[in-house]
């Protein structure tokens, strides 16, 4: 008779034979490369046609360096551009969150601030979202934690006009 105890011994016996022949079968189907990496300026795609690279900011002299996580949105007749901004890292102390805004999606206006510099922590972009009349701009608030796991909340301003921003909310409101 064939006792719980062996049973439990023969468990892990029984679970390696059984993943070692689920490893021997047929593979069902194979999946063919999208991507040729022998060509790495393209892998093999071909460009769209009518592609063009458009400039929102350049950073000049005194201007943060670092400036990614673009975001953009069209609210009232008009692309808008966030995005977080530090002067030399991703994250670093001094990270901003930015907006600019275009009428025709070439020809940009000067950055505006969202956040400014926080001294108990950092802001980063966090996206927009409209219902159409009112713009929300989401910000992604983290605050300085030097032991354990990195923690944030985000907080959202709004704006009827894209310009003027009402003071910011937390987002659980």
């Amino acid at each position: 008779m064939i006792s719980l105890k062996n049973i439990i011994k023969l468990l892990p016996q029984f679970f390696l034979v059984l993943s070692l022949h689920a490893q021997e079968c047929d593979v069902p189907f194979k999946v063919h490369s999208l991507f040729k990496f022998d060509q790495p300026e393209t892998l093999g795609l071909p460009f769209a046609k009518g592609l063009e690279t458009i400039t929102i900011f350049a950073p000049q002299n005194g201007d943060n360096k670092y400036n990614h996580g673009v975001v953009l949105f069209p609210f009232k007749g008009m692309l808008y551009a966030q995005w977080q901004s530090s002067s030399v890292d991703e994250d670093s102390e001094d990270t901003q969150v930015f907006y600019s805004r275009s009428k025709n999606g070439k020809d940009w206006s000067k950055p505006s601030a969202l956040t400014k510099k926080w001294k108990y922590g950092i802001k980063t972009n966090g996206g927009w979202w409209s219902d159409g009349n009112t713009l929300v701009a989401y910000i992604c608030n983290w605050p300085n934690n030097n032991e354990g796991a990195k923690e944030g909340y985000t907080k959202y301003i709004t704006s009827t006009n894209g310009t003027h921003w009402k003071s910011p909310k937390p987002l659980t409101e």
